[in-house]
This record gives C-alpha cells, structure tokens and sequence, in this order.
C-alpha cells in the first residue's frame, strides 16, 4: 500500500472509532440517569442495582475498550507509514505516545472515574 491508501484507511477508521464514541458518550449518560434514578429511590430494591451495576460496567468496559482499539490502530498505521517513508507517521507515532492518546494513562482515569460514579450513585445511600 501506499501513503494515500494507509492514511484514507486511517481517516475512515477514525470515523467509525467517533462514531463508537457518541455511542459510548450515549450509554454513558443512560447509566447516569438509571443510577440517579435509583439513587432517588430510597425502596430500590437489590436486583435493579445489580442490573443497572451491570449495565454501567459494560458502558465502562465498551468505552475503555474502544479507545484501546484506537491506541492500536495508531501504532499500526504509524509503523506502517514509516515503512513507506511517510513523515506523516512519526507524527501519528508521536501522537499516540502521548499521555493524552487513546489508550493512554487519561484513558484508564477517565473510564474508571465514569464508573465509579456511576457506582457510587447505585450503591450510595441518599443524605
């Protein structure tokens, strides 16, 4: 393949990844909703917290695990890129090296604070 073949790849996968992350963002703010509902309900009883628990644990997991897909695909075409002599790769390494990358140290405190609170409304007693 040439550049311009890995870099259209490149931009549709990162296309699709956007479109996975509205859905995330989506699945997301659903969990906050069904855990402020029980939060607001003092008679909750124990299978709807367990169920919404679930519920947020998968939007968590799938959110974690789309941005990790896209930590690998940057790495991938970026090698790839440089095998060709692309000036374009170094820079998609040097992004995705980044603390701020997909995939990166931002990535992991952001989906486990999304969970966490999500938790902590389902499992939290009302003051």
């Amino acid at each position: 393949m040439n550049e311009y073949e890995l870099l259209n790849l490149f931009y549709v996968f990162l296309i699709s990844n956007g479109m996975y992350f509205v859905g995330s963002a989506i699945f997301i703010w659903l969990g906050f909703r069904l855990a402020r509902g029980v939060y607001e309900d003092s008679n909750a009883t124990l299978l709807p917290k367990i169920f919404i628990s679930l519920y947020c644990l998968g939007t968590a997991c799938t959110f974690f695990f789309t941005y990790m897909q896209a930590a690998i695909v940057m790495d991938v075409y970026a090698s790839q890129l440089i095998e060709v002599g692309s000036s374009a790769g170094s820079r998609i390494q040097v992004a995705s090296d980044s603390i701020l990358a997909p995939g990166g140290p931002i990535n992991w405190i952001v989906s486990l604070s999304i969970l966490v609170l999500q938790l902590g409304l389902v499992w939290g007693k009302k003051a």
